[in-house]
């Protein structure tokens, strides 16, 4: 079975997310300063566009990382981990049990068969869902301060949740090598 590759799973998370980040961070500020939706506007549409690149590129890697752990040992199939993510509000459980089962189900795995590649941090995984879902909710405190709020309060709510994006992209980011280092690995067969 071929392996994933890493470089292109690391580089299009990184990268992608990074545009998104940045260009979700210039939009408000293009706002408060001309005063109109137009500019920030277009800026969000390309966000959007480098996110849903993002997403598409982590779906694909999580549906690869569930099959690879497929038996006993595995609390969903590769289906259901991605399927279920795209089902409003529950979405929000199953970010945990995607992400976090994930690396739970793959440490058992590999005590059970004895394999010899290092455990991924569960904790990690862990963390990984909690501040995207902290970014969740800030990016929506966000889209209520464009609308009801002023530039002040929607810069500060802004750059709040810049920081919690900036530390899911970080965490994002190992997580995203974890998983395609466990992914080869089971890929190759447990010996």
């Amino acid at each position: 079975m071929a392996t994933v590759s890493k470089g292109f799973y690391l580089g299009s998370f990184i990268g992608a997310g990074s545009l998104a980040l940045i260009l979700s961070g210039i939009a408000p500020v293009q706002y408060v300063l001309s005063g109109t939706q137009e500019r920030a506007g277009l800026t969000m549409l390309f966000s959007a566009v480098a996110a849903i690149y993002l997403a598409v590129v982590l779906c694909v890697l999580l549906y690869k990382a569930w099959a690879a752990i497929q038996g006993d040992y595995a609390r969903t199939t590769p289906g259901k981990a991605v399927g279920f993510l795209f089902i409003p509000v529950f979405n929000l459980y199953w970010l945990f049990q995607a992400f976090w089962g994930y690396a739970r189900d793959y440490n058992k795995s590999l005590v059970a068969h004895q394999g010899m590649a290092t455990r991924v941090s569960d904790g990690m995984f862990l963390s990984l869902c909690i501040v995207a879902l902290l970014g969740i909710f800030l990016g929506l405190a966000v889209s209520v301060a464009v609308r009801f709020s002023s530039p002040l309060a929607l810069t500060v709510v802004n750059h709040i949740s810049s920081v919690a994006s900036g530390a899911s992209l970080a965490l994002g980011a190992m997580v995203v090598s974890a998983m395609c280092d466990a992914t080869n690995y089971m890929r190759q067969g447990i010996t």
